[in-house]
């Protein structure tokens, strides 16, 4: 029978929100270690949040894996609120999950794993 336990996201410090201080691929912050089992894994939860003082969205991307990674490059407008950006997507083998977006420290994201452990 699977277990499940509620985990803060390893890029963040005392599960407060992680800054998107990056704005190109080439060193994004860190978001998410995955959990590094062949049959475990994390389901992950993401929200973004933006304070941008422009009524311009702002584009924010989202890579998962080192190399050759995939990405979802979302707009976030400034704010409107938490916007559901990964829900619930399984990731595993201590997949590494970065953002970064167009314009520096104005995106927040927060959010969580499900340890999903078999």
């Amino acid at each position: 029978m699977a277990s499940y336990s509620k985990q803060k996201l390893t890029g963040s410090t005392y599960g407060k929100g992680i800054l998107v201080s990056e704005t190109s691929s080439a060193s994004p912050n860190l978001l998410h270690t995955a959990v590094s089992s062949a049959t475990d894994f994390d389901e992950l939860w993401l929200w973004a949040y933006s304070d941008h003082t422009d009524t311009q969205p702002v584009n924010l991307t989202i890579e998962f894996g080192q190399t050759n990674p995939t990405k979802m490059t979302m707009a976030v407008e400034s704010k409107k609120g938490l916007y559901l950006i990964c829900p619930g997507l399984p990731v595993q083998f201590s997949v590494q999950v970065r953002a970064y977006a167009e314009i520096a420290d104005k995106i927040t994201i927060y959010g969580y794993v499900n340890r999903i452990s078999h």
